[in-house]
């Protein structure tokens, strides 16, 4: 709930690079993953997009605009209405 709830708020949100994440957002598009426990690869991702105010703030609003395109709770329970064919 934690990555649809940053970005859904409009926050910038940098992820690890959980398995199947992919399938929800586009990596330095969309969301920036690091990898899972390389404290270091996160460190320098902080301290990059930091100091790249314009690409972080595009990261953040095309994050911003696929969760409330694609990933809200009404998509959620459609989508589960539909796999328990409920109309």
């Amino acid at each position: 709930d934690r990555l649809f709830e940053s970005t859904g708020r409009g926050g910038f949100t940098i992820y690890p690079d959980i398995k199947g994440l992919d399938a929800y957002f586009y990596d330095k598009k969309e969301i920036i993953f690091y990898s899972h426990g390389d404290l270091e690869d996160l460190t320098n991702k902080i301290d990059y997009y930091l100091e790249h105010d314009e690409e972080r703030e595009k990261v953040r609003m095309l994050g911003h605009n696929r969760t409330k395109k694609e990933h809200t709770y009404v998509h959620r329970w459609a989508s589960i209405l539909e796999t328990l064919n409920i109309k």
